[in-house]
């Protein structure tokens, strides 16, 4: 049997309109106010917050230990599915750390870095800058090794708004932009935490958009004084408190602190990682709450009030989201060294209740086949002898939808989409 190679132009379908399939992402950036503290029982109401988002990435800042994360892994992710969430390595620093967790079912980790801002502030040490690369779980991944990575750098830049602490943001967002400078491979950013400014024009922030390889775009584009501005009151994010709360800050919803920047590479049409236009929200933000509490009427009428009060409970700052597509690369077509097309066939396909498959090349040979979902996970599994050219597979118990239909025989792999009505 001559050995099976993928075409050049084999099935990187991002144009291709009905061939290439397409996820969703939902990216959670969220200070969580020096967790654990000492109100660890913070993480129940994370796990009311969390189980209405439902995040795919999440990067948390002000951490106080990895006791911290793993209690919000534990109690507010997995209290369901001890597997369904990971998190990449605590890296201990100075002060609270920043760490990213992730839905193991759409990513796996690549890699888990600091950027050191060492030197940035005149009083002391600062807060790393954290960065995660994760790839997307393709379910055609163990066929054609390729696939989607996403670069996560979460921000907990110095607080206060005097001449100091603005020094010291301007000098870590360049010292972010210098390490990009030199990496050109991290493409696909989402960047964002409690970045600490006031306004657009403060040269930290004007930085992170303006300068260097890599610039970043918010996504909204919401330039302007943020800060006790009530022209901006849909955009705030702290405080959730008129009052004194657990040592968080006060005064009620005027100041735009937590951020999720993008790159252009993530603004493109046709991007393999794409922002989804409108899908930037505060969470619990109705815009009606300026200089007020998260839970004073208006309270918003699209988060349930479990959620609004979890929040309030929480933290001083509202999590900020987005979503992202997902295009999924797809397999269409295997040829020999020849460039002789195999005859694979599945039929019918659309399928409801039973599919036929054949193959006059592979009837010499035992095969193996198995049918994934998109996530990559296995729904059913079949075995096929020498000799057997045709064989039926019946999916009548699977739901509707678009699985893959994954081909082993003699060390060579194939790959098949298949619809479920």
């Amino acid at each position: 049997m001559r050995k099976l190679t993928l075409l050049v132009t084999f099935a990187v379908l991002f144009n291709l309109g009905a061939e290439a399939q397409r996820d969703t992402l939902r990216v959670v950036f969220y200070n969580v106010l020096k967790f654990p503290g000492s109100t660890g029982d913070r993480a129940d109401s994370m796990r009311a917050i969390f189980d209405y988002l439902k995040p795919d990435i999440i990067c948390l800042t002000e951490l106080n230990d990895e006791a911290g994360a793993d209690l919000i892994l534990s109690k507010a992710l997995n209290h369901t599915n001890n597997s369904l969430y990971a998190r990449a390595p605590y890296l201990d620093g100075f002060d609270t750390e920043t760490i990213v967790m992730y839905n193991t079912l759409k990513l796996s980790l690549a890699v888990a870095d600091s950027i050191s801002t060492a030197g940035s502030t005149a009083v002391g040490s600062s807060r790393y800058i954290g960065y995660t690369r994760l790839y997307y779980r393709d379910p055609f991944l163990s066929v054609h090794r390729d696939t989607q990575y996403v670069d996560v750098i979460g921000m907990h830049l110095t607080a206060a708004n005097d001449v100091g602490p603005i020094e010291s943001r301007r000098i870590q967002a360049r010292m972010l932009k210098e390490w990009l400078d030199v990496r050109p491979h991290v493409k696909y950013i989402l960047a964002g935490g409690d970045l600490n400014v006031y306004t657009s024009n403060e040269p930290g922030y004007q930085i992170l958009l303006d300068t260097g390889v890599m610039k970043l775009y918010d996504p909204i584009a919401r330039p302007g004084d943020w800060n006790n501005n009530a022209l901006f009151a849909d955009t705030h994010t702290q405080s959730t408190h008129v009052r004194a709360f657990n040592g968080g800050a006060t005064g009620g919803m005027d100041d735009r602190f937590d951020f999720i920047l993008v790159s252009d590479s993530v603004l493109r049409n046709g991007s393999p990682l794409k922002y989804i236009n409108g899908s930037y929200t505060s969470v619990g933000n109705t815009g009606l709450l300026f200089n007020d509490s998260l839970t004073h009427p208006p309270v918003s009428n699209i988060v349930p009030w479990e959620v609004l009060s979890a929040l309030y409970h929480v933290s001083d700052h509202l999590p900020v989201y987005a979503e992202f597509e997902v295009i999924q690369r797809i397999i269409v077509s295997f040829r020999d060294e020849a460039h002789d097309q195999i005859q694979i066939l599945i039929s019918p396909n659309p399928a409801t209740d039973y599919v036929h498959i054949s193959d006059q090349r592979m009837a010499k040979t035992d095969a193996t086949f198995t049918l994934s979902d998109l996530q990559g996970r296995v729904l059913q599994t079949y075995s096929k002898p020498a000799g057997q050219q045709q064989w039926v597979m019946d999916v009548s118990g699977i739901p509707s939808g678009v699985y893959v239909l994954h081909t082993f025989s003699e060390g060579q792999t194939s790959a098949l989409r298949l619809i479920k009505r």
